[in-house]
């Protein structure tokens, strides 16, 4: 079973139906739908319920909470509603700033993995604006909060680049975190990573069990993000074993199913 941690849904028309239909095509089984919020012209959390709530068997609902602004009480909402995780982006203050903690505790308490956007972050018109800063999004602070919070599973976005380093180092020193290699497809950061690259990076015995897959492209991009984790695979020779939890069994046990 292949599950993607970290797939969009675009505020498009019939966007849905035309995701599912691509994410069969490429063999996407199960999708942990998510929001960045109208700032990344994505649907809010109603429409991302309505999926999950018509296509139970494919889609996960991961809940949109705008750090410094949303109150814990909508994490409790969010849970009682049926989702199975959070997303965060673009949070007013750094990561682990404590005024963020009720909104993590809710989480832990409720069994939501969060999954974090980490490192530089898409450039939007209105950034100035929304106040919008990649350096609150660092992968170090997923350090602080996988300490504060021991039983909160964490996943951060696109091994934190250009903190790639710092990501994999809070990846082996927390057991509750993991990462996803998300990025452009097409000469992103991985483009210019080679096998020495990410086995300096993931050393140690079991290391790239840390990563998840995801996506976090739009629907013509999708068979492209789905091969270019396969390319990092082989290239790593990874077995069997390691690629079945990175693609999917992974997540299957975080979220039991």
């Amino acid at each position: 079973m292949v599950i993607d941690v970290h797939i969009h849904y675009f505020d498009e028309k019939n966007y849905l139906e035309k995701l599912l239909e691509a994410c069969s095509a490429v063999g996407i089984d199960k999708l942990c739908l998510s929001s960045s919020g109208p700032h990344y012209l994505h649907v809010g959390n109603n429409k991302i319920k309505e999926a999950f709530l018509k296509y139970s068997d494919r889609v996960l609902g991961f809940g949109f909470v705008d750090l410094g602004k949303d109150k814990p009480e909508l994490v409790k909402e969010l849970a009682e509603g049926g989702f199975k995780g959070l997303k965060i982006i673009k949070p007013t203050a750094n990561y682990d700033d404590q005024q963020f903690y009720p909104i993590y505790e809710q989480a832990k308490a409720y069994g939501l993995p969060i999954l974090f956007h980490t490192g530089i972050v898409q450039r939007m018109p209105n950034d100035f604006q929304a106040d919008v800063s990649s350096d609150r999004m660092r992968p170090i602070y997923l350090d602080t909060i996988a300490r504060a919070f021991p039983d909160l599973t964490i996943i951060g976005a696109h091994l934190g680049t250009p903190w790639l380093q710092e990501a994999a180092m809070t990846a082996r020193t927390n057991p509750n975190v993991y990462f996803d290699i998300t990025g452009s497809p097409y000469g992103g950061w991985r483009s210019v990573m080679t096998a020495e690259d990410y086995k300096k990076l993931f050393y140690w015995e079991n290391a790239f069990e840390k990563i998840v897959f995801g996506t976090d492209v739009k629907i013509e991009d999708l068979p492209r993000a789905k091969e270019v984790y396969h390319q990092v695979m082989d290239s790593l020779d990874l077995p069997k074993e390691t690629r079945s939890k990175i693609l999917g069994r992974t997540m299957a046990s975080i979220l039991k199913i």
